[in-house]
């Protein structure tokens, strides 16, 4: 036989092996050097037969079972534990009969024994009854190579599950590196410990929410105990069928108009719970292949489960691939959050070095290749196990014909696959085209009758593999190069032809396909019909929402968006998509995003719609007004809807109404905002709408929340709570009873009622806890930072804001909150020439009360740090008019903390007269920010600060005392202490030290 240098021959024999003569083999043999002739040796005795490819995994299977480490088995064998660990990689495939029989002896069997116990029998046994066909391993798979570190980490991270423990492991690294074989590797190992694994398959293309939950649940569903399961689950039961929508024959899933914060907790909760039955106490192992897949619900179960506080053992196995998962920002923060935690290990996988490469290539040839070859691979795949394996397949010159990566491995693919018949090729571009994992009766009807055939030629050749009753591709890589090698137009036309299949296959229960439908559709429009696949989008986005996969959703509808016209009937379709969007945008609590889609569908309803269209979707747009351009558009936007709807009493009128209060009192634009809240809540009790009636209370709250009359805002918020529990949709009255208490809190602190105010708190922690809304438990830990601040414990109140803005800083509230915290901490270290300019930068150009407070503040603390003149003019612009300028509304209470100090400190004898009058109605109050942003003092001292300027001593001494009382009786130290540096220069009238 001629050899040629570099080439690895279709025999399997690489360049440079020469094919060895008898005499050589029997020389071999007669060493026990040759497995095959081994078995010819032992063939008379009976003794031991085996297989090469099988022995590895056969040995390692019996070692495990027999609970022995490597070294133990070798010590007992006598034998090197370094031919132990080649023998179960497959290095060595030509085992000696005295090592052979040193084995069997030293699992205490008679060598006569050996042969059916080392065998992949009972290996066989375990899988198919322990394993999910996911992590099966192939047939005629090679021998893991280069991976014992990796499985050396997962086995450590899988002995602390086994304590009852939850942890995270995640294999990262390029595609075709050998990230799936590691999880089918360590699936094995778990099944022999009679460790529970459940496996599924994240997948983009899919576009179905949770479905690689769905696909490793599954299948423990199916059988007759799952009833009793799902009973033992509990009232959350009816949560699964979000992620299992063929659930909902058995339990009744949550209504439609459910607190989505609540029904996410539920779920979670439920997932939890059933990983937890289906382990019954032994641990559980979730694979989960394809991770960088992995769509923002799926993460977000995969962070409850590995941070929840349940004992159950449960460990998460994943892959990733490191570029994907790094874009993929719910995935990348979740690992962050985990590394914190130490929960994550986390594996980079690189490619096989030469002497790796080189056992590799002997496994799969039989024969050890020449050292050129290996460089060869090492130079053109960096390692990379899949690229080795489909060039050693491939026969393909190494040395000379491969050019740069991954065109070649395209090329490599694209010659594969046409060798196969026309029939295959097809199949496999439909195939490609329908995803990673696809139901081949879907291929059969976009190809016709010869699509099975295709599909069994496809899987004989190597490049797709079967999994019950669905085929899936061997590798991405292989389907990414044949779907690189499709036109555009007929990616479109072979994607319509699988939507409008798989419509017609799922068409008795469509739902729980629909996402797939419509993502096929879409990418077919340009082939088909762009009005239907927006229609079939507006119904995959309505379903995401329902079952809380809201970035899902938000994509679903963006698309529909795309592809809906801007005309005619296409103008009303649009409005009622965009409201759809500005709707689950206040779950995802994007106040921006929300309020741009109500914004974009009021403009529509300007055009095209009804006046109650106008009022409903305007509504919407000001539930999330902040100060700035946006308030204009929304003040026109409202009054216009005014003028629509005529004067007649409606709940629409009362509703506009109340969001005109909102939005002026928001945006500085007014003081008479009071009495317009009051006659939106007056028109909605003449209609008996509790929805409008519980917005205007809510509104009122908010207008009266700077309000000098505690009794007034408790009655309000108590009247909130009663009005929300009359509410009918479920979410709207979750949100208002939240309000509602917010509410009672801060009324509670500003009247002094400590054991009112912390009671109330419990209330909220139940509700967050329920709920577990991020920003709600954001909320809590910064009003807790803001008691911390007033009772002295700087370092506790730098921890909570800190804590609060991880727990939730995507909304820009959070970031605000946490910028006059700090802010707040800083003045009280005295870090004055720090944080003054920051406050400046922080409100430069806002001209609401926000900017006005934020003045004010400034004003105040260049005054204290002896710049008298800055602080005297920033005075004067406050001042203007005798303070006409501060606004009555939530931020004025904090305003007059920082007005007064600037007065004193400046012994602004005019300023003072002017704004006492103001601040009096406050007396035996606490000044708070808004939503208990920030603790500022008790009124009194500020009181005594204008009483002082205007040279009234004995006055200002009584506010003082009485401003210390009240702060020692709530336990704020820091209040208490700045006062009594205040009372104590009191005689002096000069600032406090």
């Amino acid at each position: 036989m001629t050899t040629r240098k570099g080439h690895i021959f279709e025999t399997g024999l690489p360049l440079g092996v020469a094919q060895r003569s008898a005499d050589e083999v029997g020389a071999d043999a007669a060493q026990g050097g040759d497995v095959r002739a081994v078995r010819a040796v032992v063939a008379d005795t009976g003794a031991l037969d085996v297989t090469a490819p099988d022995f590895g995994r056969a040995l390692r299977i019996r070692r495990m079972a027999a609970h022995l480490s490597q070294e133990a088995l070798a010590e007992r064998a006598g034998v090197s534990a370094r031919t132990i660990s080649d023998l179960e990689r497959g290095v060595h495939v030509r085992p000696r009969r005295s090592t052979l029989v040193a084995l069997a002896r030293a699992f205490e069997l008679a060598v006569p024994e050996a042969a059916p116990l080392l065998t992949l029998a009972d290996h066989d046994d375990v899988v198919r009854r322990s394993l999910p066909r996911l992590v099966w391993p192939r047939p005629r798979q090679l021998p893991l190579v280069g991976r014992d570190g990796a499985l050396a980490r997962f086995r450590d991270a899988w002995a602390q599950v086994r304590q009852g423990r939850r942890g995270v492991v995640v294999f990262t690294g390029e595609p075709g590196i050998g990230k799936s074989r590691l999880l089918s590797e360590m699936a094995v190992e778990v099944a022999l410990e009679r460790g529970v694994v459940l496996a599924g398959r994240c997948d983009e293309d899919a576009g179905v929410p949770y479905a690689a939950l769905a696909d490793a649940l599954r299948p423990s569903l199916a059988g007759d105990t799952a009833g009793q399961v799902l009973r033992e689950v509990g009232p959350c039961a009816g949560h699964l069928a979000l992620v299992m929508p063929e659930l909902g024959e058995r339990v009744t899933p949550p209504a439609k108009d459910s607190d989505r914060d609540a029904s996410r907790a539920q779920l979670h909760d439920a997932l939890d719970t059933l990983l937890a039955l289906l382990g019954a106490g032994t641990p559980v192992v979730l694979v989960l292949d394809d991770l960088h897949a992995a769509d923002p619900s799926t993460v977000g179960v995969l962070r409850h489960l590995a941070r929840s506080s349940r004992p159950d053992p449960l460990l998460v196995v994943g892959s990733c691939r490191s570029s994907e998962g790094a874009a993929n920002g719910a995935l990348s923060h979740l690992f962050e959050e985990l590394a914190r935690d130490r929960t994550l290990t986390r594996v980079e996988l690189g490619g096989l070095d030469a002497p790796e490469i080189r056992a590799l290539v002997e496994a799969g040839t039989g024969a050890a290749p020449a050292d050129a070859v290996v460089e060869a691979l090492v130079r053109q795949t960096a390692g990379n196990p899949f690229l080795i394996e489909e060039l050693v397949t491939a026969g393909v010159d190494v040395i000379d014909g491969v050019h740069d990566l991954p065109d070649s491995v395209r090329a490599i693919v694209r010659d594969r696959v046409q060798r196969l018949s026309t029939r295959a090729r097809c199949a496999l571009e439909c195939a490609a085209v329908v995803g990673s994992v696809f139901d081949p009766r879907v291929v059969a009807r976009v190809v016709g009758v010869d699509a099975r055939e295709g599909l069994d030629d496809a899987v004989g050749a190597g490049l797709l593999d079967r999994f019950d009753d669905h085929l899936s591709f061997r590798h991405d890589l292989v389907r990414a190069a044949i779907l690189h090698d499709l036109s555009h137009d007929t990616a479109a036309t072979l994607h319509w032809r699988v939507g409008e299949a798989l419509e017609t296959l799922h068409v008795a229960d469509l739902d729980p396909h629909v996402a797939e439908v419509a993502r096929h559709l879409q990418r077919g429009a340009p082939a088909g019909d762009a009005d239907k696949a927006s229609s079939v989008l507006e119904r995959a986005g309505e379903l995401q929402f329902r079952s809380l996969a809201l970035d899902d959703a938000i994509a679903s509808l963006s698309a529909a968006l795309e592809l809906t016209p801007t005309d005619g009937a296409g103008g009303l379709r649009r409005m009622r998509i965009l409201e759809l969007i500005a709707e689950i945008h206040f779950w995802r609590e994007d106040p921006d995003a929300m309020r741009a889609a109500a914004l974009g569908a009021a403009e529509l309803a300007r055009r095209c719609g009804t006046p109650d269209d106008l009022a409903r979707t305007v509504v919407v747009a000001a539930r999330w007004n902040r100060g700035g351009e946006v308030e204009s558009r929304m003040l026109e936007l409202l009054d216009e809807a005014l003028g629509r709807l005529g004067p007649a009493d409606s709940a629409a009128r009362s509703q506009v109404m109340a969001l005109r209060a909102y939005v002026l009192q928001g945006a500085g634009r007014g003081f008479a905002t009071r009495r317009l809240a009051e006659d939106a809540e007056a028109m909605a009790r003449r209609c008996d709408d509790t929805e409008a009636i519980a917005l205007a209370v809510l509104v009122r709250t908010y207008t009266e929340a700077g309000s000098p009359d505690v009794e007034r805002r408790l009655r309000l918020a108590y009247d909130l709570e009663r009005t929300a529990a009359r509410v009918v949709r479920e979410d709207h009255r979750e949100q208002y009873r939240t309000f509602a208490l917010g509410a009672r809190v801060q009324a509670q602190v500003a009247r002094g009622d400590r054991a009112g105010f912390d009671g109330t708190v419990r209330e909220l922690e139940a509700v967050a806890a329920w709920r577990q809304a991020p920003f709600l438990r954001s909320q809590l830990l910064f009003l807790q930072a803001a008691i911390a601040l007033a009772e002295g414990r700087l370092a506790d109140a730098g921890n909570l804001s800190a804590t609060a803005l991880e727990t939730w800083n995507a909304r820009p509230d959070a970031l605000r909150v946490f910028a006059v915290q700090m802010a707040a901490q800083g003045l009280e270290r005295g870090e004055h020439a720090h944080v003054l300019p920051q406050v400046e930068q922080l409100v430069a150009g806002n001209a609401s009360s926000l900017g006005y407070a934020a003045s004010a503040l400034i004003a105040a603390g260049l005054a204290s740090t002896g710049q008298a003149e800055d602080a005297r003019r920033r005075l004067d612009e406050l001042a203007t008019d005798g303070f006409d300028a501060l606004a009555d509304d939530h931020l004025r209470p904090q305003a007059l903390r920082w007005l007064c100090e600037a007065i004193a400190e400046l012994r602004a004898r005019d300023d003072a007269a002017a704004l006492l009058p103001v601040v009096e109605p406050y007396a035996g109050q606490i000044l708070v920010g808004p939503a208990i942003t920030t603790v500022e003092c008790a009124a009194d001292r500020a009181i005594g600060q204008l009483l002082m300027t205007l040279e009234r001593p004995e006055d200002a001494e009584q506010h003082y005392e009485r401003a210390a009382a009240l702060e020692h009786a709530l336990g704020f130290t820091a209040l208490e202490l700045r006062t009594e540096r205040w009372h104590d220069r009191l005689h002096d009238h000069g600032p406090p030290a």
